[in-house]
C-alpha cells in the first residue's frame, strides 16, 4: 500500500492504527491484483447516513458483493468462530 502506519515499524509485527475503510481498500486492492472480482464497492462520494463512528471521519457507505471470491474481511459468525479457535460452542 506504499505506506504503513503501524507504530511498530517492523513488517514482520501487526499493523495497528488503521481504519475499516483502509481494511477495504486493502481488500480490494490485494484482490485487483490476484484478478478477483471485487467484494466491496466503496461510494467516496455518499456518505453513510447512518454511520455514528467519532473515529472515522470519511463515513463512505460500502456495498457488500455476496458470492465473490475476492479478499474481504470476516464475518462476525467467522470472527467468533477463529476467537474460539474453531470449536463451535452451544448457545
Amino acid at each position: 500500500m506504499r505506506n504503513n502506519p503501524s507504530d511498530f515499524g517492523d513488517e514482520n509485527l501487526p499493523t495497528e492504527n488503521l481504519s475499516g475503510c483502509d481494511c477495504i481498500k486493502y481488500c480490494n486492492l490485494k484482490s485487483v491484483i490476484e484478478g478477483l472480482k471485487l467484494n466491496y464497492n466503496v461510494g467516496k462520494h455518499k456518505k453513510d447516513p447512518d454511520s455514528e463512528s467519532s473515529i472515522d471521519n470519511l463515513k463512505w457507505t460500502v456495498d457488500v458483493k455476496a458470492g465473490t471470491d475476492a479478499y474481504s474481511l470476516p464475518t462476525e459468525v467467522e470472527w467468533k468462530y477463529s476467537a474460539n479457535r474453531g470449536i463451535e460452542k452451544a448457545i
